[in-house]
């Protein structure tokens, strides 16, 4: 199939954290699995974005977007020829500020949580702040670097599994921009708090992460999307 459509975003947060597996695999739809050596561990995937009105072959509104995923196995096999993907995630959760986007997600076969009221508050340069709704706050991150962080060119093939009449489906995409250099762990301090967000999940306190990146704050990026080969 090829190419499918880009959508732009201006500011992005992206974290990854060990968790215990065993909470998450009632979440996960039949035949998939987590990523990892260990079964009884996952990586947990926390993404903050502000998307831009518009795109390529796409009118995406504008909004802010939410969401958790957790890593699973990368299938490039319908991707010959492609971008091929090294690394892939199920989205256990997408919540947004636009209903309209939020139909966008499911009609593309994401599971998706509509959040009355749901806000972002952050500072000027994108790097301290929370999100909450009607139902209380849902995360908090801080910058825990007092320098200002370097950024530059990053481009990154990764790879959503999504579900719609087709059962599972994969697409692949190219995410790229400009990010922090050198991201590590210790860029944030992120807390999670008891909230209907997090699908039951007991993950209210702080997060250690294993991975951070933060978008350069006003600069577009691009999420190119690619379908697979199919008869």
């Amino acid at each position: 199939m090829g190419y499918n459509a880009a959508i732009y975003m201006n500011w992005g947060l992206f974290f990854e954290f060990e968790v215990p597996s065993a909470p998450l695999l009632p979440l996960l739809p039949p035949g998939i699995v987590v990523e990892g050596k260990d079964p009884k561990k996952a990586v947990l995937t926390l993404n903050l974005e502000h998307f831009l009105q518009g795109g390529d072959l796409i009118d995406l509104p504008e909004n802010y977007e939410i969401d958790i995923g957790v890593l699973v196995p990368v299938d490039n096999s319908n991707y010959q020829d492609m971008p091929q993907a090294n690394s892939a995630a199920h989205m256990l959760n997408i919540a947004s500020d636009s209903k309209e986007y939020l139909k966008v997600c499911e009609d593309s076969g994401y599971c998706t949580h509509d959040r009355p009221n749901l806000t972002f508050e952050f500072d000027e340069d994108g790097l301290n702040g929370r999100v909450w709704d009607d139902d209380g706050p849902i995360v908090t991150i801080r910058s825990a670097k007092g320098e200002t962080l370097n950024y530059g060119p990053f481009r990154r093939v990764g790879q959503d599994v999504v579900y719609d009449h087709r059962e599972e489906y994969r697409l692949n995409f190219v995410f790229e921009g400009g990010g922090v250099v050198e991201p590590n762990p210790d860029l944030f301090e992120v807390v999670f708090e008891d909230h209907p967000f997090f699908r039951g999940l007991a993950l209210a306190g702080p997060q250690v992460s294993q991975s951070q990146f933060a978008l350069s704050f006003g600069e577009k990026a691009a999420l190119s999307f690619f379908g697979p080969n199919e008869d």
